[in-house]
C-alpha cells in the first residue's frame, strides 16, 4: 500500500503508478477538493495507460493528513509526499508520515531546505529524526521541476523491519 499525503493534482502519484506498471494501491489526500478532482482523473488514466483497472487501485480522501492516526488508517509500506513548505509544514508531514509508515517501509519526501538552518526546537528535532533514521539527503537545484524554480531536498527514510522479520 502507497499513500501520497499532499496529492494536489497527482504528480507524484501518476509517476509513481508508471514507475510500478501499475501494480501498486494508492491512498491519495489532499484537502483541496478540486485538486482531488484532477488527481483523480490522472490517476485512472495512469492505470488505464498500464492495463490495470483502477476500480480498486487507489482512493482519494479529502481530509488533513495531519489529523490521520494509525487507529484510521492501515500503515503504508510506501509514502510519497511533496507536502507543503510553509512554517515547517513540510518537517512536521514528514515526522507525521514517519509515524505512520509501517516498519520495512520507505519514505521519499521532497521539502524546503530550510530545516537545515532554522534554529526552532521544530527543526532542531526534524534534523535529529533525519540522523536517527540514517534519511538520505540529496539536493535538487532550482529549477529542476516544472512550475517552479525553487531549490529542495529529496529525503528517503527506511524504516527498519522488526527483528525476526
Amino acid at each position: 500500500l502507497a499513500m501520497e499525503p499532499s496529492v494536489g493534482e497527482g504528480e507524484l502519484a501518476v509517476a509513481l503508478i508508471k514507475a510500478a506498471g501499475g501494480q501498486v494501491h494508492i491512498n491519495a489526500i489532499d484537502t483541496d477538493e478540486v485538486a482531488l478532482v484532477v488527481a483523480e482523473r490522472r490517476m485512472e488514466e495512469a492505470f488505464k495507460a498500464e492495463g490495470v483497472s483502477a476500480n480498486f487501485a487507489f482512493k482519494v480522501g479529502a481530509y488533513d493528513f495531519l489529523k490521520v492516526s494509525i487507529r484510521d488508517s492501515v500503515r503504508p509500506d510506501f509514502i510519497v509526499m511533496n507536502p507543503p513548505f510553509t512554517g515547517g509544514a513540510d518537517m512536521a508531514h514528514v515526522t507525521h508520515a514517519w509515524a505512520l509508515l509501517e516498519f520495512g517501509g520507505v519514505l521519499v519526501a521532497l521539502t524546503s531546505p530550510a530545516w537545515r538552518t532554522a534554529k526552532t526546537k521544530a527543526a532542531i528535532a526534524f534534523r535529529e529524526l533525519l540522523l536517527v533514521t540514517g534519511a538520505e539527503v540529496e539536493d535538487i537545484p532550482p529549477g529542476t521541476f516544472e512550475h517552479t524554480d525553487i531549490a529542495t531536498v529529496m529525503l528517503v527514510l527506511r524504516k527498519p523491519a522488526p527483528l525476526g522479520d
